[in-house]
This record gives structure tokens, sequence and C-alpha cells, in this order.
């Protein structure tokens, strides 16, 4: 059993994790990439496995640039956490994170509102007290039942995200999860509307 003491160090770790994984949603939201220097390491590294297309981005100007590019075809984006699971080992000065996220766009081209779902799993490092994300590969979703996303210029996680971290610590990888595709989830949400406004 933990001590108290150890209760704690934990317990303030995981406080200080999350208000990262805050600060980066709101840094993307705002896409205010200027901001990524001050919650990443110029070491941190993202990896992209789109299936037939393999990228590597080191540091956070070229991931900021990156994504930013991305997010020109939305002219509204909102990065939204929806849920995440952080493990620490204090000791070590290390951390697995998983963290459930919605993506809520729409498209600059024809007003069109999407929804995106995805899971992230990071690894993030302390030093000097201060912790930051390490690495991050972000892999290509699996196809939909209406067939498989190709359309990869519009962000840099389309449709539902998966972002895998496998350096241990790391928390236990989820089970396998089949996400709606952003059609059937905005048609959906139109239905219940309408459903909604002829009861009043």
């Amino acid at each position: 059993m933990k001590t108290n003491e150890e209760r704690l160090a934990e317990a303030l770790d995981y406080l200080d994790i999350r208000r990262l994984q805050n600060r980066y949603a709101d840094i993307v939201t705002r896409r205010a990439w200027a901001e990524l220097h001050e919650i990443m390491r110029p070491g941190c590294k993202l990896e992209l496995d789109l299936g037939d297309n393999q990228m590597v981005f080191d540091g956070p100007q070229a991931i900021g640039d990156f994504i930013g590019e991305q997010l020109e075809a939305f002219e509204f984006f909102e990065f939204v956490i929806l849920n995440t699971v952080i493990e620490v080992d204090v000791e070590a000065g290390v951390a697995g994170g998983r963290m459930y996220m919605q993506e809520l766009r729409q498209n600059v081209s024809d007003g069109r509102r999407t929804n995106a779902y995805g899971v992230y799993h990071d690894r993030f490092e302390r030093h000097d007290g201060t912790w930051s994300p390490a690495v991050a590969t972000a892999r290509s979703p699996a196809p939909s039942r209406r067939g498989r996303n190709t359309n990869r210029s519009s962000s840099p996680f389309p449709c539902t995200t998966s972002a895998r971290c496998n350096q241990k610590p790391a928390v236990p990888r989820p089970s396998a999860q089949k996400f709606p595709p952003s059609e059937l989830v905005y048609e959906w949400c139109i239905l219940c509307v309408w459903r909604v406004q002829t009861l009043i």
C-alpha cells in the first residue's frame, strides 16, 4: 500500500499532466501554434503512419506547422477531451496516458459540419519538475462501413483517430473500438433535433 506521501506525489503529477492535456487541446482549438514551444521540448516527436505513407515531425515547430496546414480546411475547429486515463511512475519520472477526444469541425469549402472521434496513447516525461510529451505515433483509422477514408488532407487525424506510444510505462491498450462515420453522426444529430422540434 502506498503511503500518503506517495499518493500525494502521484496526484500532483497526475494534475500536472492533466493540465498539459488541457493546454494542448486549447492550443489546437485556438490554432496558437507558437505556444506549443511552451509545453513541448525540442526533442518531442510526432510519427504518422497513414498506411501507404509515413511521416515524422520533430519538435513543436514542425508539429505545429503540419497540423496548422491541415486545419486550414476548417473555418471552425474545436478539440474536445472526452475522457483521459493517466498512469504515473513517480520515481522514474515517466507516465503513460490514454485520452479519448472529439473534433468538432466545419468545412471552409461547403460549410458542412462533421465530427471525428479518436484516442491518443502518449508517453510523458518529467524534466526539472516539468512534464511534457515525449513521443506520439499516430496511425490512420480503420475503414468505416462506408469505405476507407482517403481524405488525408482535411485533418491530421481524419474521421477516427488513433495515436499510440508503445514505450513503457504505458496505460493498458484499449480494446478495439469502432466509431461511427462523421456523416452518420451529423445526420443522426439533425434527426434528433427535428424530432424534438416536432414534439414541442
